[in-house]
């Protein structure tokens, strides 16, 4: 019997453990942190539905089917987000995790649909020929539901250390808007 299988079997496993180890470990590191927070848009974690719904739920302007056909293209959207961490800076108890997302292109729809509006608004209105706010956002998100371009954007997620725990920083308005695909470029 060659003793050498049995100390290579166990080598691999020791090999195993410590890399079991090492990506645990990760979980509270600045870079984790960050991919810990994307996978949540990924994954499509309870937290960010229900940010969603709430969102949805403050728009008055859209109607229950519109709601529901807005929280279906984020879900879409949001299943779809690609990310590579480029860099990672970390300074004292301070952090700068750059990461590139790649994310579904909707600013161009949104600009262009916005466009067609002022130049045909006699398509969104109602009898009285006063605006109808539902018929634009029903050929809004048909518009939307169509895009397929993605785009890339950077950001700069700053990460702070408090009490020995790494805790993500608020994202700002525009990194919000590259997250969504709505970032003005």
């Amino acid at each position: 019997v060659n003793n050498n299988s049995g100390d290579q079997m166990k080598k691999i496993l020791m090999l195993l453990v410590l890399i079991f180890l090492v990506g645990c470990n990760n979980s509270n590191t600045p870079v984790g942190e960050v991919e810990k927070f994307l996978s949540k848009y990924q994954n499509l974690d309870n937290e960010i539905i229900v940010g969603l719904n709430n969102e949805l739920e403050d728009d008055t302007s859209l109607t229950e089917a519109q709601r529901t056909l807005y929280l279906d293209l984020w879900k879409k959207h949001y299943k779809n987000l690609k990310y590579s961490i480029k860099d990672s800076k970390i300074e004292d108890d301070r952090a700068i995790v750059t990461a590139s997302i790649e994310v579904t292109d909707y600013t161009k729809s949104v600009n262009e649909s916005d466009i067609y509006r002022e130049n045909h608004m006699e398509e969104f209105q109602d009898e009285a020929d006063n605006y109808d706010i539902v018929k634009f956002n029903d050929f809004k998100i048909s518009q939307l539901m169509n895009v397929t371009d993605t785009v890339k954007f950077e950001i700069d997620f700053q990460v702070i250390k408090t009490d020995g725990k790494w805790i993500l920083s608020e994202l700002t308005n525009d990194d919000y808007l590259k997250l969504s695909g709505m970032y003005n470029y």
